[in-house]
């Protein structure tokens, strides 16, 4: 072997390819180094294009595909219909209207007038790309017209929908009254032309020719929500065929006492979420409609009105009607005396959340008590309600309540899974409803009452006015009873221990104590007073632990906001 450090003489055969080799690799290596010295250039290049990258804002770094879902979720932030300032109050003087059709268009509107997708895509360069090449952003539409010079051009509403492709849309509009109703039934038209692709349906403004045109193809139909009062005529037959419709809020603003379901125009028989509201009629056609879908889950009957003739005969009876799938229902009484009876054999097993709602007026010498017939309702029903909302109107002062503290632990009694309750202008006696409601390990009774409460809000309306001649019907209790609201809600917040540690029927309650806490908290705002400082510093112990509290004094009267009284 030879050694590297030995000397090399070739042959004359081998050194003549030596040398041509050595002479190019000799002629390669100013070009390598010119190579070396362009790749050089080009990493520079590209490291001063980089530093670019950081000077752009993060929102312009999110990918295209997260940019829709945040778009989306903005979309849905917003309801599917909104009032439009001149739909507040028909009674409103023409002189105080916000808005008027000879009025320029208020810079503050101009942005809430336009379809949320169109005003993410004037952001900028690359939301407008991102929104425009986005189908299921334009899927919902939802839009103001406030003014009756500036409806939207019907090329620029086809373009709208047309950005969805043949994706089902849910459409949202509200129509100021400055729109004439010629303009109105143009623009409906537009709106007909897609009904194939209709979803849910929003119409705030008048839609008396809708539902009387020749059918129309809705297979994906499945909600209508007409939240503006408007002229319900009978036999419509436009929406004859939606078949999946399983949502309807309609507000009608004339009698439909003679106008059986059948001839309503809106198919029914699928229907799980109900929503009516009737300024004039009997309280029996809210039941035809209720019996009219035998599928309800949800059902709001709003403005229910007294019964005329006999409607004080307290033992009216209808025909007994049971909803196997109803779980929340909302009732909201607008009378003298108030229609209770309507509630008489009805059969809710399921039901789980239940508002009532009620006028009150000064003038009337007799109302009807609601908590018998809401007892009646569960023992017939059986059912466990989970929350409960329990609502007065605020009206002039009466000489006393026609429901009682005694008639509402009634009904909770028979509730023991009842989590949330919620009392407004219900005029009880305060001390002694939270005396019913602490619990005392050392108590007779084998379960307090509503074990498994875990939110709770007393509220009422403070005395009015500055004169101590107009008091309302309740009083602010005294300040040596403001102990017992501080008692209920101390014992509820650090709920006694069982003093047995037996076997418990069910599961509701924590284990080892009588009651649930009040995790979702408790609302006072019921007296005209601050409470005493030393029942505050105790709530406010339970609020330093962890409950959420809020105490005030009681709300305005309506009298004092129009007098300004304080």
């Amino acid at each position: 072997m030879i050694s590297a450090k030995e000397p090399i003489f070739p042959s004359s055969s081998a050194s003549e390819p030596l040398r041509n080799i050595l002479e190019n690799e000799g002629e390669c290596v100013p070009q390598s180094f010119t190579r070396v010295n362009e790749l050089l250039r080009d990493v520079d290049k590209q490291r001063k294009t980089m530093r670019f990258a950081n000077a752009l804002p993060p929102i312009k770094q999110v990918p295209p595909e997260i940019l829709i879902e945040v778009f989306m979720g903005y979309i849905d932030l917003h309801e599917t219909y909104e009032v439009c300032t001149e739909e507040k109050d028909d009674d409103e003087d023409d002189k105080t209207r916000l808005t008027r059709a000879s009025d320029p268009v208020p810079a503050k509107d101009f942005y809430q007038d336009l379809p949320y997708p169109l005003l993410l895509s004037q952001v900028c360069a690359q939301w407008r790309s991102v929104v425009q090449n986005a189908p299921r952003l334009w899927t919902r539409i939802y839009f103001r017209v406030c003014h009756g010079k500036f409806l939207p051009d019907k090329q620029l509403v086809h373009e709208w929908f047309q950005r969805s492709g043949s994706l089902p849309i849910d459409i949202g509009i509200c129509v100021s009254k400055s729109v004439s109703r010629q303009s109105q039934n143009e623009f409906l038209k537009c709106l007909v032309m897609y009904s194939e692709r209709w979803r849910s349906l929003a119409l705030q403004m008048k839609i008396d020719s809708i539902f009387y045109r020749p059918p129309l193809s809705l297979p994906n139909l499945q909600q209508v929500i007409i939240p503006f009062p408007n002229h319900i005529r009978p036999q419509g037959n436009a929406f004859r065929d939606a078949t999946k419709l399983t949502r309807v809020e309609i507000f009608s603003n004339r009698s439909i006492e003679s106008m059986p379901p059948s001839y309503f125009p809106v198919p029914l028989s699928n229907i799980t979420v109900l929503c009516l509201r009737y300024l004039f009629g009997e309280p029996d056609c809210f039941r035809d409609f209720m019996l009219a879908c035998p599928l309800l889950e949800t059902c709001e009957l709003l403005q229910v009105p007294d019964f005329r003739g006999d409607g004080l005969d307290i033992q009216m009876s209808f025909t007994p009607a049971r909803f196997p799938f109803l779980k929340n229902f909302t009732l909201e009484f607008e009378g003298w005396v108030g229609s209770p009876q309507i509630l008489n054999n009805l059969c809710l097993p399921k039901l789980e959340s239940f508002v009532l709602r009620r006028r009150t007026l000064d003038s009337v010498p007799f109302q009807f008590a609601f908590m018998p017939y809401l007892v009646k309702l569960q023992k017939r029903s059986g059912f466990q309600l989970r929350k409960f909302v329990f609502r007065l109107d605020s009206g002039p002062p009466r000489s006393a309540p026609p429901d009682t503290v005694d008639g509402l632990v009634d009904f909770l009694k028979l509730n023991p899974t009842l989590e949330d309750l919620d009392l407004e202008d219900c005029r009880f006696n305060i001390p002694l409803l939270c005396r019913k409601l602490t619990v005392d390990s050392h108590s007779s009774a084998l379960e307090p009452l509503v074990p498994n409460l875990i939110r709770l809000r007393i509220a009422q309306t403070q005395r009015m006015g500055k004169k101590p001649v107009i008091r309302s019907d309740y009083r602010d209790g005294s300040r040596g009873t403001d102990g017992d609201i501080a008692d209920m809600v101390l014992s509820r917040w650090n709920p006694p221990q069982r003093p047995e540690q037996g076997d418990i029927n069910n599961d509701t309650t924590a284990k080892g104590t009588l009651v649930k806490r009040l995790k979702e908290g408790f609302t006072f705002e019921a007296y005209s007073r601050k409470l005493s400082p030393g029942v505050l510093s105790r709530l406010k112990d339970c609020e330093a632990e962890g409950m959420p509290l809020q105490v005030m004094t009681g709300k305005r009267h309506f009298y004092d906001q129009r007098s300004g009284g304080q």
